[in-house]
């Protein structure tokens, strides 16, 4: 497969719970827009894995970051990036899943789809990225694509509250057995902190 390039990326930046990801959603139908089949944690966590820190934070500054670490980064990007819209006349049917089990057929569909998309994908892509756990990663963001345009998206403050309230909370049903919604991209620290109102070790959403 011939190496992928990155011109001008679109990244949307926001709080957790803000709705950045109906907006990504929407900029996803583009049939011009690569993107991720979910958020970047795989991509950046590797490199900058918070447990390494002491949890002490997701944020990243540009010291950080060598130049072939933000090229290898770039590199990774754009070895993932995936376009629903090249292999589906119907993508919005997978990225509106709001289900549990909608949720994970729709997982498994973008897997299959985007592995489609890939097979024929430029050399050369416009690409979207959304990870709400990047409002503390700019300096990186910057290092890894000087040319991106941003996205900033603001929600009001008392409603954003109100809906990472309910997110920390969350939790999806399968028959008599729950799971923490969120926790695959949280952190199991949250008991050691003795939270009030909160039993789950999983801290949720970014680390500030």
């Amino acid at each position: 497969m011939a190496e992928t390039s990155i011109l001008r990326p679109i990244i949307v930046l926001g709080a957790p719970r803000s709705g950045t990801t109906i907006l990504r959603n929407c900029l996803a139908l583009h049939p011009d827009l690569w993107h991720l089949p979910g958020e970047s944690h795989e991509v950046l966590e590797g490199p900058f894995d918070p447990a390494d820190r002491h949890y002490e934070s997701n944020r990243v500054e540009t010291n950080d970051v060598s130049d072939a670490l933000a090229a290898s980064l770039r590199d990774a990007f754009a070895g993932r990036a995936i376009n629903l819209s090249a292999v589906s006349a119907r993508p919005d049917r997978v990225l509106r899943a709001n289900s549990v089990t909608k949720r994970i057929t729709a997982k498994v569909a973008t897997r299959w789809m985007g592995a489609r998309s890939i097979r024929n994908r430029p050399r050369e892509i416009r690409f979207l990225e959304k990870t709400p756990k990047n409002m503390l990663r700019v300096p990186l963001l910057a290092r890894i694509f000087p040319d991106a345009s941003y996205v900033l998206l603001t929600r009001n403050a008392p409603d954003n509250i109100d809906s990472l309230i309910d997110g920390w909370h969350a939790v999806d049903r399968f028959g008599p057995f729950t799971r923490q919604r969120f926790a695959r991209s949280g952190y199991p620290i949250a008991r050691e902190l003795n939270l009030h109102d909160y039993s789950s070790k999983w801290w949720k959403f970014a680390l500030v």
